[in-house]
């Protein structure tokens, strides 16, 4: 009898991803990247050492969104964890405050209008069912109304 291997899913990046990141990541902090794709920085929840990845993301006012397909990403773990990250856009760094958007209305309107407006490529590969989806809401942590702004 012949055993078949089971391929079981990992959180682990592949080498040639980690590259791309790299690249990406010397892009965003000269500002070369527009408006679509920024840094996040965390805190691993069990090493405590820094992590750092580009993830796209959409803005409504002074909050900025971003999606992870089912909530098991380290960097939306990790930024869930502490409640809070550095982001980098434009070649400025922010200091936010981390939250899951649990609320229906806020998710909808983050998925379809936000996401369908700016990120219409990425709407359109998820389709209009974003009920597996795992949004989070960045808010500064500065004085009200300073926002974020690049």
């Amino acid at each position: 009898m012949t055993t078949i291997p089971v391929m079981r899913p990992t959180n682990k990046v592949p080498p040639f991803v980690k590259v791309i990141f790299k690249v990406q990541m010397f892009f965003i902090r000269r500002g070369m990247m527009g408006e679509r794709i920024m840094i996040i920085t965390t805190t691993g929840r069990k090493s405590g050492k820094h992590f750092s990845t580009p993830i796209g993301f959409v803005r409504d006012g002074d909050k900025l969104y971003a999606l992870n397909r089912d909530g098991s990403s380290n960097w939306y773990k990790n930024a869930l964890a502490s409640n809070e990250a550095t982001l980098e856009i434009g070649g400025k760094v922010f200091a936010v405050y981390a939250e899951a958007v649990t609320d229906e209305a806020e998710r909808s309107h983050v998925f379809h209008d936000l996401y369908q407006k700016s990120q219409a490529m990425i709407y359109k590969r998820l389709g209009p069912n974003y009920n597996e989806i795992a949004f989070i809401r960045f808010t500064p942590k500065v004085e009200p109304n300073a926002g974020i702004t690049p």
